[in-house]
């Protein structure tokens, strides 16, 4: 496969992989509420849950071929050694990312709902065994969100402003919404603590920033000209 067509393929899976992340963002159920046994019913309750993260599954997959797309873009630029950081961080955070999807998405559901089955009570076996499925999910997410909705767009954003190929705000607005997912992992894990309305608020600005980057630098890759895609055959003597 020529590069030209791994680009525009790649650059193709990326825009559509940020499209479905926002859908499912939209999609994910919320609650401004702090207590457990709120958020544990939440999630019991839905009926949108599964698809949900199923659609954030393959939003991750979809961004990891962007990710591969710019990679080999910038190859030829000053940029090309922060591309292939992007796309090694990128691909680790992806692995933990789908690991957090499928027990957030799905080992999550069905242990809140046999919660729910049981009388959603606030103490007990099955109340412990659904605070210690939240506290896996917490712990994986916080990876998730440090890498891939935090360090990934940081980096790609350097990736941006070094190659010199995609329009300077790009760079700007990936810088600056990676790091409120930075920040967000920062402050909690020095013992900081938002509410549920503020947390989400920040974390979904913080992940529409990176959105706009995505679709930004795979929209600017899948309509390159060939001449910037394609990588010149050194002649034989």
């Amino acid at each position: 496969m020529e590069d030209r067509s791994l680009i525009r393929v790649g650059a193709g899976f990326g825009l559509v992989g940020a499209a479905i992340a926002v859908v499912a963002n939209l999609l994910h159920p919320r609650t401004p509420v702090e207590a457990d046994t709120v958020w544990f019913g939440v999630i019991a309750d839905s009926t949108v849950w599964n698809f949900v993260h199923f659609l954030i599954g393959v939003a991750i997959l979809f961004v990891l071929a962007g990710l591969i797309a710019l990679a080999r873009y910038v190859r030829d630029t000053p940029g090309s050694g922060w591309g292939t950081i992007t796309l090694i961080v990128g691909v680790a955070g992806s692995a933990v990312a789908l690991v957090h999807t499928g027990i957030d998405g799905f080992a999550f559901k069905a242990v809140a709902e046999r919660w729910a089955d049981a009388g959603r009570p606030g103490d007990g076996a099955v109340y412990e065994l659904v605070q210690a499925m939240d506290a896996i999910s917490g712990g994986l997410f916080n990876v998730f969100n440090g890498t891939l909705l935090g360090l990934v767009p940081v980096l790609g954003g350097v990736t941006a402003l070094r190659s010199g190929v995609f329009a300077g705000w790009v760079g700007v607005v990936a810088i600056i919404g990676g790091a409120i997912g930075v920040a967000l992992d920062v402050y909690g894990t020095l013992g900081g603590e938002l509410s549920p309305f503020a947390s989400n608020a920040v974390l979904t600005a913080g992940a529409l920033l990176a959105t706009i980057w995505a679709i930004a630098i795979n929209w600017t890759m899948f309509t390159a000209s060939t001449e910037r895609a394609e990588v010149v055959e050194p002649r034989t003597a």
